[in-house]
């Protein structure tokens, strides 16, 4: 029944920062099953934003997501020739039902997730944790 298939917007036009900010203010959930990410900037700007995230737990995401402020994605055993991996698709269907069935859960941890990528990774500190590094290779 097509009445049962989700909504599909194709966004064409290229975004500028308020059209980004605008469009994960827009949404409910930020999903990426990747197979393989270095730092994932767009799972930290839904996270900044206070949405709640689903992104495969591996590579650079496992950094900064936790399961107190987010929905950390299961992998299947194994990598790719590649050396990426795959998300395991019924732990994804699992978590995105989990959310739409606990909606308030789901938004608190967005606004933990909000706080955790503001008191972590904010421009000013981590340029002052580069600074510091910086400093002390140049010191050593």
């Amino acid at each position: 029944d097509i009445d049962l298939l989700a909504k599909v917007t194709v966004i064409e036009d290229t975004l500028d920062k308020t059209g980004l900010k605008m469009l994960y203010q827009s949404a409910q959930l930020f999903v990426l099953p990747t197979r393989g990410e270095g730092w994932c900037l767009p799972c930290v700007e839904a996270m900044a934003i206070g949405l709640p995230v689903i992104v495969t737990n591996f590579s650079g995401p496992t950094e900064y997501m936790a399961e107190r402020h987010s929905y950390p994605l299961n992998i299947n055993p194994g990598y790719t020739a590649s050396g990426t991996v795959e998300p395991n698709t019924s732990h994804l269907v699992e978590l995105m039902l989990h959310v739409d069935q606990n909606r308030e859960e789901a938004r608190e941890r967005g606004l933990l997730a909000r706080k955790h990528v503001r008191a972590n990774y904010h421009p000013e500190i981590v340029a002052q944790l580069i600074l510091d590094r910086l400093s002390s290779l140049i010191s050593s």
